[in-house]
């Protein structure tokens, strides 16, 4: 029952992390400026030039660990 709650604990936190980088993506799309954002992917991805490792990139990864604990917290009941 304890990987159950760490399960939705890092679910949880996965999808409010992914959230605010969107709303901040989404934020400095809509102000059509590079300088007036949240910040949040700045400080993660400053140089977002990689195609390695950036902000959807790091939203699918994210994604994906969901879905994998889904099936897991699925699998433990």
């Amino acid at each position: 029952m304890v990987s159950y709650k760490v399960a939705s604990l890092v679910q949880s936190l996965l999808i409010i992390f992914v959230g605010l980088s969107v709303v901040d993506f989404g934020y400095s799309l809509q102000l059509l400026l590079e300088d007036k954002d949240l910040g949040i992917n700045n400080a993660l991805f400053p140089d977002d030039t990689t195609e390695f490792w950036n902000a959807a990139v790091m939203w699918a990864y994210s994604f994906f660990i969901v879905a994998l604990l889904q099936l897991v917290k699925s699998d433990a009941k």
